[in-house]
């Protein structure tokens, strides 16, 4: 709970008398509700406890329950209790019972009522104001749809614990609930009459018979009448479920009298159950690519798949603070992450009945292709550079190669380019090969192709004037020829048209100078 509040804590009805509520006199049998609000006047009004005024209690030993309800005449529902104790003798006079931590969720408009029971088959009537917040911060309340304040042993009677005759001496352990359920959460006790003034302490238990550890402990002290004090605890002592629950005492005392024990406690979930929604969408939709995630938080499952369309919805979550990353899988890009509340994915906080949806949005990279571009030399210097134009978007767009060379150009999207030699002077473009028979000015590219263009040149050997250098068989792939120069021009004028020759099928399909 929240150590300060500015809402401010209110009687009802008022500016009113309290409101007499009437016992029937059948022991443990509840008597009939009794309006306090014909309507509630806030959005969100919280029920805090209850004042009781002279007379309190007339019998010595009493027991009462006042209950909670909400609903339109006849169609009332109980929606949580206070369980009190009466002195050991004599009238108590006026006092209240707030609860630590109030009941909650009640909407504007509601008619609100209070019952009684008691422990003595004698018909009384008890005269009541309900405490009460309008609008109370959701730390400081629980809502009544979802935990149900009752008491420890549940049912109508206490449970009887017999005192040591030696002051502050253990009692035996008594037993309150033998297996509680989920969330079970002790708030208060409501312990019987002692005889005489003594000082008393009550411990809260845990365990198996004879093996049960003590959990909180309540100190009380007794003023005129035997009367103990209704007790809260600072919080909220949680119990886990199936746990055995008992209680035993020690006081100041030497009676051996029976002090009958209750304790208050909420049963339910404190907080609305959170939901977390993961949701998958990609760029083409319909894709069948698995994307893995992982979490943190203590989300169960921790790690999963989502495709195209698919969720994965955590629900009955406990307000926390939970994270989700994706891992992004080769060829795609994490395109954007929307957190519904507007956190961050890895720091997502969740408040009571809180839905969030994060949106993994992935779009799929352009598929992509390969160009090659390749230079030959048949005849002539094999480090001649023949400079080359590339087009549109490659990069570079300029280069220069030599014989054997190659510019490799990766992740092209598919479309159409062109590559273009710039054929140096005294050279002949004998060829130029497209691996998928496009022209090279307008090559096709498909997703996933591997083009390879192949340029082809040699060197321009004017007829009847021979070379100044020798050509003789070099180191080119390609078949060519390198130079040397101690032959006739006569003898290198006849290797060259054999070289010539030896590629008519390249120039077959056309010279470019």
């Amino acid at each position: 709970m929240s150590r300060l509040t500015t809402t401010p804590q209110l009687p009802a009805p008022l500016a009113a008398d309290a409101v007499p509520v009437i016992f029937g006199g059948t022991a443990w049998v509840y008597g009939d509700w009794v309006q306090f609000f014909a309507a509630t006047t806030a959005d969100d009004t919280a029920i805090a406890g209850i004042a009781l005024y002279d007379p309190v209690f007339g019998w010595t030993g009493e027991q009462a329950e006042f209950e909670f309800g909400i609903g339109a005449e006849g169609e009332e529902v109980a929606i949580g209790h206070i369980r009190i104790s009466g002195p050991s003798s004599g009238n108590a006079g006026p006092t209240s019972y707030k609860i630590p931590y109030p009941i909650s969720g009640i909407p504007l408009g509601t008619r609100v009522c209070v019952r009684v029971r008691r422990s003595l088959a004698i018909g009384f009537t008890y005269g009541v104001t309900v405490l009460y917040y309008n609008d109370l911060d959701s730390d400081q309340a629980v809502p009544y749809t979802l935990a149900t304040l009752t008491s420890i042993p549940s049912g109508a009677n206490s449970v009887s614990v017999t005192p040591d005759t030696t002051p502050w001496t253990n009692s035996a352990w008594v037993e309150c609930d033998p297996e509680v359920g989920d969330d079970t959460y002790i708030v208060a006790i409501a312990p019987g009459a002692v005889p005489g003034e003594v000082d008393i302490e009550i411990d809260v238990g845990v365990g198996a018979a004879a093996a049960e550890v003590t959990q909180t402990t309540f100190r009380m002290g007794n003023y005129g009448g035997g009367r103990l004090n209704f007790a809260n605890l600072p919080g909220m002592l949680p119990i886990a479920s199936g746990s055995r629950v008992a209680t035993r005492l020690r006081k100041s005392g030497t009676s051996d009298s029976i002090t009958p024990v209750a304790f208050l406690a909420y049963v339910g979930p404190l907080a609305a159950p959170a939901t977390l929604i993961i949701e998958k969408v990609t760029d083409p939709p319909g894709s069948e690519q698995a994307f893995d995630y992982t979490t943190t938080g203590g989300l169960s499952p921790d790690t999963f798949s989502l495709t195209d369309g698919q969720q994965q919805t955590y629900t009955d979550l406990e307000p926390g603070t939970y994270g989700v990353e994706e891992t992004v899988p080769t060829g795609w890009t994490l395109t954007s992450v929307v957190v519904s509340n507007g956190d961050d994915p890895d720091a997502i906080t969740l408040g009571p009945g809180e839905s969030v949806t994060v949106t993994f949005t992935n779009t799929q990279n352009p598929a992509t292709a390969t160009l090659i571009v390749e230079k030959v030399v048949l005849v002539g210097d094999p480090d001649q550079e023949f400079p080359f134009e590339a087009g549109p978007g490659l990069t570079p767009g300029t280069f220069v190669l030599t014989h054997g060379e190659q510019q490799i150009f990766l992740d092209v999207a598919p479309g159409t380019y062109s590559v273009e030699e710039i054929v140096p002077d005294g050279w002949i473009l004998v060829s130029v090969e497209v691996s998928n028979g496009d022209d090279p000015t307008a090559i096709t590219i498909e997703a996933g192709d591997t083009i390879t263009v192949t340029f082809t040149d040699t060197l321009d050997v004017p007829e009847g004037e021979g070379c100044p250098l020798t050509l003789e068989p070099g180191p080119s792939s390609g078949g060519g020829f390198g130079c040397v120069s101690d032959v006739t021009p006569d003898e290198t004028t006849l290797l060259a048209s054999s070289a010539l020759l030896a590629s008519s099928s390249s120039l077959a399909s056309g010279l470019e100078v």
